[in-house]
């Protein structure tokens, strides 16, 4: 009796000036619902999505043109190096810092233009640019605060590993055992942060959304998006697997 009255309530909600019924969807409603926006407005979204890839692009070409150098080992094979391996370490880190903010920004930029559609008004990249831009360093600052939530585990299992394999007194025996057992220890754990990482990222995937239509800090913008999600982790999951 509940759920045919909820299912009445839903379908009795009025549609959106856009023709949208404003109602929550089925996976695949929403699955459908995304290839209709994409297929009526092809050159909006791809034109904001093109750009955090083109960022990407260019960075990623920038490091294999200027940083990479063969080099020779001992058995004649040759493998690519980095001419200047803090040089490298250090741009990667900005170009990363780079794409985050456009990342942000470009999913500010199409949260606004899918709310504008579904309101029935005109959308337009310039005019989701503009929006977007308005507040781009909070969304960016969402965008990092949801990436340290998935990757801080990843990351301090990888720094453990490292320096472990640092500390090592030397290369005998006891050595070994002693390398083999960190790193079995650190290899489990590793395996238990990615398996965290995922289930983070389920959280706080809503985040940029919440800060765009609720006008949400960061750390808002991530507990809404947590208190959003409590039952909806799975389709979450298995949208984030088909697209």
């Amino acid at each position: 009796m509940a759920s045919e009255q909820s299912q009445a309530g839903s379908e009795s909600l009025a549609p959106a000036p856009s023709g949208y019924d404003l109602r929550p969807l089925s996976t695949g409603e929403i699955l459908d619902r995304t290839f209709q926006l994409y297929r009526s407005r092809f050159a909006l979204f791809a034109s904001l999505a093109a750009l955090p890839a083109a960022v990407r692009f260019l960075t990623g070409a920038v490091q294999l043109l200027l940083l990479p150098r063969a080099q020779t080992l001992r058995n004649d094979q040759q493998i690519l190096a980095s001419r200047w391996p803090f040089i490298s370490i250090g741009l990667s880190v900005v170009f990363l810092l780079v794409y985050f903010v456009f990342y942000g920004i470009t999913q500010a930029a199409t949260t606004w233009a899918v709310a504008e559609i579904y309101l029935g008004r005109a959308a337009s990249v310039r005019a989701a640019w503009r929006a977007a831009m308005g507040r781009w360093f909070r969304y960016v600052l969402v965008t990092l605060r949801q990436y340290w939530s998935i990757g801080w585990w990843p990351l301090l299992s990888f720094a453990l590993f490292g320096i472990a394999v640092t500390l090592i007194p030397g290369r005998g025996r006891a050595a070994g055992v002693f390398l083999g057992v960190i790193a079995f220890l650190l290899g489990l754990q590793i395996c238990a942060s990615f398996i965290y990482a995922i289930w983070a990222a389920l959280k706080v995937s809503l985040a940029v959304p919440a800060s765009v239509i609720e006008s949400l800090g960061a750390n808002a913008a991530v507990r809404r998006s947590i208190g959003l999600l409590p039952e909806r982790k799975g389709r979450i999951f298995l949208l984030g697997l088909l697209v």
